[in-house]
Parts: C-alpha cells; structure tokens; sequence
C-alpha cells in the first residue's frame, strides 16, 4: 500500500504509551546495574501492529515484539492480562461446571526491609507449600479432608513510600488465594473462621507474630459500592479474576521518574528478589481444569493474542496499521499500513 501521503496518527490507545514510558526508564536504570536485560527491555514494543476493524472502530493486536523479561513493564500488563484471561475460564468453569463457590484468602506477613525481601519470599513460598498439604487441602490420605477442592496463588508486591508511614521505606510481601469449596462448607463442621486460618499460616510460616489474614466469599462491587457475593455471570467473575490476577508488582508503584537512585534500588531489590521464582500457582481441581481448557502457560504463552481481549471480527473486514515508537516524542506514530497481502508477505513468508 503506498504510505507516501500518510497521516501522522498517533496510537489512541494510551495504555499503551504510558507503559512504553516506563520500559524505557527501566531500560536505563537495567544499564545502571550493568544489565545485560537494558537492550532486551528497551526495544520491547518499538513496534506494535494492529488489525484495524474500521467498520467498527476497534484495533485489535497482531504483532509485536514483546521481550519476555519479569520486570519489563510492558510485559508485565501483557502478563496480568494474560494471567487473567486464562483464571477468568477457570473460576467460570468451577462455578457453572463444578457449582463450587469461592472464597479470596488474603495472607500476609510483616513489611520488610528491602535486604530481607528475598529471604522472606523464600519463606513464604516454602510456607505455602507446607500449608496445603495439610488435611483441609489434600485430597487423599489417611487424614485427607478435602474441603478446599481448587486454589490459585499469586503473589503480589507493595512498596510503601509514605513518609509519613511507619512502615515507609519497606516491601510488604502478600498472597491472594482464591479457593474453590463446597456449598455445605459455610455451614459444616469444617469450617474455619479467619483467626483459624491467621494461626494455620503462622504454624507454616513460624513466626513469633500472628500475622494478618483476611478470608471472604469473593465477591465484586456494584455501581453504589456495596459488595456483591452471588456470582451470577462470567462478567461478575471476571471482577474478582481482575482483582486475584494482578502481577507480582506494578511499576508506577515502584518506579518513579523523578527519582532514579530510588527506583533503581527498587528494581535490584524486586529483581534479586523473584528471580527463579513461580509467582503463582494453581492446585488441585484448578490445575485440573486449567489443563482440561488447555489452557496456554502464562509466563512462556502468546502474549499478543490473549482471550480476554478478542472481540467479535466475522466476517469483518480490516487493514493492517503498523506504530513504531518515537524516542524523541514518547509515542507512538503509525509509520505504514497493510493489506492482507502485504501483510502476509512482509510477517509470514
């Protein structure tokens, strides 16, 4: 397609630009730290190509060159999404398939300081993996009571820098743990109230401290603010799937522009401290069904086709509208577009 006269259109999607903005900051600062991740992080996203569904006035991603690294925040949105997508078809398929209800258990321990972050991690983990193996988690066993039947893990990462905070200058580790139980378990013998749960994590943690836990159906809020508990909907699911699926950190929260020694201490502390790590997990009857779905690896999968992001295109004509990313302007410019044709002998041959 001739692309001399083109117009200069900027990409309207803004999210899109303003995490570019961060990849680019944390690029210079991976050069700080003498990182061989600066030229991977830096050119992630330099280019993005949309299929243009101009009938409808939708864009929707066909190509890009997304660098795969953990803290990259360009792939950290495409990973949340990702992520999401995929616990979105698992939760529906528990609650319409299975009937199961659910329940966010949120486990936390003290803030650290940022030389005690990794090794706090590490204990978290190797506590997790004590505590579902006990009798309420397992499913068989002499002493297997089963009366979680599905969990997924994920971990998240806050950083306090509130001044006027006492826990200002500090990393507070947590997990979010939406669990799949029976109806009868609000009502059964086998229940556990938040304080049982707070006393089961510090057995597994072994800390001195009780620490703080939070237990709840899970629910979402309506337009007034008032929590809803009775999942009726995949869209009502997909709320508590947004909130369940948050990646392990979100960059403007520990970035900052105007601060470069800051964030590049941030950064080394976070990167030390989840290298190697799985940051999430799925167990029991959700790994079975997150299989069963066939459902791609979220840190090694497509992160340009996610499923939570397809809309309806049938029998929809489009164009190929190719942005490339302008250091001097921060944005993102359409350089070209291209028919199918082209398209296909440019990307696919």
């Amino acid at each position: 397609m001739n692309n001399d006269n083109i117009e200069i259109k900027k990409l309207q999607e803004e999210h899109f630009r303003e995490t570019k903005i961060y990849s680019e900051y944390t690029a210079v600062i991976y050069e700080e730290l003498n990182s061989k991740k600066t030229y991977k992080i830096d050119d992630c996203g330099s280019y993005l190509i949309f299929k243009n569904f101009f009938e409808i006035e939708k864009l929707k991603l066909a190509k890009a060159n997304f660098c795969r690294c953990r803290l990259c925040p360009m792939c950290i949105i495409r990973k949340s999404a990702k992520i999401r997508a995929n616990l979105l078809k698992v939760l529906s398929y528990a609650v319409f398939e299975k009937k199961y209800m659910l329940v966010h258990l949120t486990l936390t321990v003290r803030n650290v300081k940022r030389q005690d972050l990794k090794n706090t991690v590490d204990e978290m983990l190797k506590a997790f993996n004590l505590m579902i193996d006990r009798d309420i988690f397992k499913a068989k066993g002499k002493s297997a009571k089963n009366i979680v039947k599905g969990l997924f893990r994920n971990l998240e990462i806050t950083y306090v820098n509130d001044p006027t905070k006492k826990s200002y200058d500090t990393f507070h580790p947590h997990f979010h743990v939406v669990m799949a139980v029976e109806k009868s378990y609000f009502t059964g013998k086998d229940y556990l109230k938040q304080n049982d749960w707070c006393l089961l994590w510090q057995s597994c943690m072994k800390t001195k401290y009780k620490p703080i836990c939070y237990i709840e159906k899970c629910y979402y809020k309506n337009e007034q603010g008032k929590k809803i508990k009775d999942l009726k909907t995949v869209d009502d699911i997909e709320k508590v799937a947004f909130e369940a699926s948050k990646y392990v950190a979100k960059s403007s929260d520990y970035l900052y522009i105007n601060d470069l020694e800051l964030s590049k201490k941030n950064l080394l502390t976070l990167d030390l401290a989840l290298s190697g790590r799985k940051l999430f997990h799925y167990g029991g009857d959700f790994g079975k069904i997150k299989k069963q779905l066939n459902l791609e690896d979220e840190e090694k999968g497509d992160l340009i086709h996610i499923n939570g992001e397809e809309i309806e295109t049938d029998m929809l004509d489009y164009i190929y509208e190719v942005y490339r990313w302008d250091k001097l302007t921060k944005d993102y410019t359409m350089s070209e577009t291209l028919t199918k044709e082209e398209y296909k002998k440019t990307f696919e041959e």
